[in-house]
């Protein structure tokens, strides 16, 4: 088992080794065809190593950005449905009170049943808001 191990930390050490040759030989190459390229009038040539480090941190950037963008829908869609709800018991209120002082709820061109069934999409839940403003509308306009 020890024989093992200590073969398994020859290889990672010799892999680390290979690993850091590869790198300096890329850098000393890169630097060298930067120079030449410098000297016949071309542009500078970017940094692989730069440019690599850089698109690790774009890519972590982007994840971050994802999972950011996943938690602003889900919220946005909780305050859509807790505004309807909120709107459906004024809309309730509404109609009763005109019910206290005996104004028909009839007159109004819509009730507060909402149209369809919810999918949940938010444009879905746009219309369903659209529609229930509407019938506050209709309910001011009674009045």
């Amino acid at each position: 088992m020890e024989v093992e191990a200590r073969a398994w930390t020859a290889q990672l050490a010799k892999a680390e080794a290979d690993i850091l040759q590869a790198s300096q030989k890329l850098e000393k190459e890169f630097k060298e065809r930067n120079r030449n390229s410098l000297q016949n009038g071309g542009q500078e040539i970017p940094d692989p190593i730069k440019l690599v480090r850089r698109l690790t941190a774009l890519e972590l950037a982007l994840e971050n950005l994802k999972n950011d963008c996943e938690f602003i829908a889900t919220k946005r869609t909780e305050i859509v449905k807790s505004v309807m709800e909120t709107q459906v018991k004024n809309v309730t209120q509404v109609q009763e009170m005109l019910g206290l002082t005996d104004r028909k709820t009839m007159p109004f061109r819509r009730s507060i049943e909402e149209p369809d069934e919810d999918d949940g999409t938010l444009a879905d839940l746009t219309q369903k808001m659209t529609y229930q403003c509407d019938f506050l509308v209709d309910a001011n306009e009674a009045c």
